[in-house]
């Protein structure tokens, strides 16, 4: 066990120098009840695994034009809170021409703006006349490379109403941090490369689509569209994440070494080709891995155009999330899974008899003095056509407990499916698990709350996994959860106070 253990045996015929456990002293340093845990339950900071709003902008800013609170988030110890994710900060200055008020100051929109914000530059693939624009607005660079070496914190990528795709192999970070990337026009722009995030730390990319190359565009297939090494509090928002020209087998569209505390949200996955693989057969979607602990994924859902070229096989094994590492206290925040949905996807059909898919997996290593946590909540998972189907695998051995609450697993269609499945004592409570071979596996169990009844999706044939009249979802998640109104929360992706129904 992690922490530094106060017990030890006496020694000689009447044992002395015993030292027995004790109740836990809080600030001591020591583990004086010798659970492998230093301070846990001390202090009483928080409720383990309870969010609350936070922001870190101007006074007076909070929820005012562009600027939102964001929120943080409880450790499974209750001995401290998470940075704080997705708060919106206000701009310096207003931008011209897009009638909103940027720097929150509550004001008349685009008053006394300029164009470009002194602190941003411009590209635009398509209308800038060469690599030598001056990154304004007017004459924006060809490239989002150029603006991201200009030095400029805050780069503004234009598309026009026909889309604009950026061509680019991008390096953002390498210890520049602070660094915005915003997609701007009617449409997403498109960077179809590799999207490398090296020691980028507070970064944001938003309002794009990343997508995997054509074969042959990069001279060589990357690993994954968004390759991030060595990052610290990330987000992703707004993002679409697709491989329209295939994924190669054992690759990701978005794969992460050493990134803590990053953050997706609103994330699709859509317009996927999966091309004929490996010996593995392997296609990781987001597979923050390595010392990917400590983040969070809201909001991210898979789209319903995924497909396999023809010869793809002879095997398909898919996860959708997948998210482990440190769980000590390195990493700042509780890795959670929050309003995520997954459904509707067929991977028997592509690969008959041998496809597998995982929708959330998570394990740790080196755990000492305070794990952080793991939070699966109102997520829904179902409608999955597999040979093998598993909502959540939890890996190694924790020494805490997870929290796996208010989802939605199943129907599952296969040789054999399972809601939780876990290598240590975990329980999964107040969840649907509907017509899932087993509910759980290994050293898994129900906990309170559970049912198994059909959820009563809105209408799942035309992807509708909103819940429907007298659904036996509504209003029967976890008690210590709400809804965004404020009501006792439904199970499933649309409840919960991240959910959009």
């Amino acid at each position: 066990h992690g922490g530094t253990m106060t017990c030890q045996p006496g020694v000689g015929p009447v044992c002395q120098n015993e030292v027995v456990p004790s109740q836990e002293i809080c600030g001591g340093g020591q583990d004086e009840d010798c659970d492998g845990f230093v301070d846990e339950g001390c202090g009483g900071v928080c409720v383990p695994y309870e969010t609350e709003p936070c922001y870190e902008g101007q006074p007076g800013t909070a929820n005012v034009g562009i600027c939102e609170e964001g929120y943080r988030q409880c450790y499974s110890t209750g001995t401290g809170w998470s940075p704080c994710y997705d708060q919106v900060l206000p701009e310096a200055e207003d931008l011209c021409g897009n009638d909103v008020d940027d720097d929150c100051d509550g004001n008349q929109n685009d008053e006394t703006c300029v164009m470009p914000i002194a602190q941003g530059v411009w590209v635009d693939w398509d209308h800038g006349s060469d690599d030598t624009g001056d990154g304004s607005f007017d004459n924006p660079w060809k490239t989002i490379v150029k603006g991201h070496q200009s030095g400029k914190k805050l780069v503004y990528a234009k598309a026009d109403a026909d889309g604009t795709v950026y061509l680019e192999s991008l390096n953002l970070g390498s210890a520049n941090h602070n660094i915005t990337l915003k997609g701007w026009g009617p449409t997403r722009p498109v960077i179809s490369g590799r999207f490398h995030i090296v020691h980028c730390y507070d970064c944001t990319i938003e309002n794009f689509e990343l997508r995997y190359p054509k074969p042959g565009q990069l001279g060589q297939d990357p690993q994954s569209t968004i390759d991030a090494v060595h990052n610290y509090r990330n987000t992703g928002r707004d993002i679409v994440l697709s491989a329209p020209d295939g994924l190669p087998g054992g690759k990701d569209l978005a794969n992460c070494h050493h990134g803590y505390d990053n953050l997706f949200v609103d994330v699709v996955i859509d317009d996927v080709v999966f091309m004929p693989n490996d010996d593995s057969g392997h296609f990781g979607l987001i597979d923050w891995h390595d010392h990917g602990s400590g983040s969070q994924f809201i909001r991210v859902s898979l789209g319903d155009n995924i497909t396999a070229a023809p010869g793809a096989g002879p095997n398909i094994d898919v996860t959708f999330l997948s998210a482990w590492g440190y769980c000590d206290n390195w990493p700042d925040g509780v890795t959670a899974v929050r309003s995520c949905l997954a459904a509707g996807l067929d991977l028997e059909s592509m690969v008959p008899g041998s496809s597998s898919f995982t929708a959330v997996k998570l394990g740790c290593y080196l755990i000492t003095e305070s794990p952080t946590g793991f939070m699966v909540a109102n997520n829904t998972f179902t409608n999955i056509v597999a040979g093998t189907v598993n909502a959540v695998v939890l890996e190694n051995n924790q020494q805490f407990e997870p929290w796996i609450t208010s989802n939605i697993f199943g129907p599952f269609y296969g040789n054999q499916s399972t809601g939780l499945q876990s290598g240590f004592a975990a329980q999964v409570v107040y969840s649907d698990i509907y017509q899932v071979e087993s509910p759980t596996g290994g050293d898994a169990g129900l906990g309170a709350g559970c049912i198994s009844q059909e959820p009563k999706f809105m209408n799942p044939n035309v992807g509708n996994y909103q819940l429907g009249p007298g659904s036996p979802c509504i209003n029967t998640g976890d008690p210590a959860l709400l809804d965004a109104d404020g009501t006792p929360t439904d199970m499933g992706a649309y409840g919960g106070p991240y959910g959009d129904g």
